[in-house]
C-alpha cells in the first residue's frame, strides 16, 4: 500500500533495530505472524529470552481504519497484546507511518553523528 513499506532516505525499511528493540513490520497478518514465528525459532536457538510482556503489536495503518478483531498473533507460546499506542526512542507511535520514518530517520542521523565522534 501507499507509504508501506516505510522509506529512510529513500530505501524501504521491514524492521527497525535499536538496542534490545526490534519493531517488524508487515502488510498482512499471516506475515507478521510468520516473522513472529521466525523470530521466536532464532531466539530459541541462540539462547536469547524474548519478554513476551513487554512485546506489543500495533497495526500502523495510517488513514485507513483497519482492525483485525479476530485475529491473534502469538510469539512463542503466548498471545500479543494489541495495543492502540506504543512508545519508541521517545515518540509515541500511534499508527501513523510516518511517525517510523520520523523515528528511523533521526535514529540514523545520530548514528552517523555518533560514528563522526569516533
Amino acid at each position: 500500500g501507499k507509504g508501506f513499506p516505510p522509506l529512510v532516505g529513500g530505501c524501504p525499511i521491514c524492521c527497525l533495530l535499536y538496542a534490545d528493540h526490534i519493531l517488524i513490520f508487515d502488510l498482512t497478518p499471516k506475515d507478521l505472524q510468520n516473522h513472529l514465528q521466525r523470530l521466536s525459532k532464532y531466539s530459541d536457538s541462540h539462547y536469547l529470552k524474548i519478554n513476551v510482556s513487554k512485546s506489543k503489536v500495533l497495526c500502523l495503518l495510517g488513514k485507513k481504519k483497519m482492525t483485525f478483531p479476530n485475529y491473534r498473533w502469538i510469539l512463542g507460546n503466548q498471545n500479543l497484546e494489541i495495543v492502540k499506542s506504543y512508545p519508541f526512542l521517545g515518540k509515541i507511535l500511534s499508527g501513523n507511518l510516518s511517525d517510523v520514518a520520523h523515528i528511523a530517520s533521526n535514529k540514523a542521523k545520530t548514528e552517523g553523528q555518533a560514528r563522526g565522534l569516533g
